[in-house]
C-alpha cells in the first residue's frame, strides 16, 4: 500500500442533491437581495399566478400554454439579476 492511510473522519464528503438544491437557492437568495427588486419580483408571481389561473379555468387546456410561459417569464427575471451582478 502506498500513501498515507485515511482516518474515517477524513473521508471526503459527496454532495447530496439536496446540497446541492440548496446552494442554488442560496446563490440565487445572494443575487436576488443584492438587486432588491422585492416589488418587481411579487408582480411577477402575482401576474404569472393569474395566467395560471386563467389557464386552467378553461378545463386545463390552457395551461400547456401558460404554465411555460410564466416559468420563462420567471427564468428570465433570474437571468437578468445574473447579468446586473457580474
Amino acid at each position: 500500500m502506498s500513501g498515507k492511510m485515511r482516518r474515517p473522519t477524513e473521508r471526503r464528503r459527496k454532495l447530496s442533491m439536496s446540497d446541492r438544491a440548496t446552494s442554488h437557492f442560496q446563490i440565487g437568495w445572494r443575487l436576488f437581495k443584492a438587486r432588491a427588486k422585492y416589488t418587481q419580483l411579487g408582480a411577477l408571481f402575482v401576474i404569472a399566478f393569474l395566467l395560471n389561473a386563467a389557464g386552467a379555468a378553461i378545463l386545463g387546456l390552457g395551461l400547456v400554454i401558460s404554465f411555460p410561459v410564466s416559468l420563462l417569464a420567471i427564468a428570465g427575471f433570474y437571468r437578468s439579476l445574473q447579468r446586473a451582478t457580474a
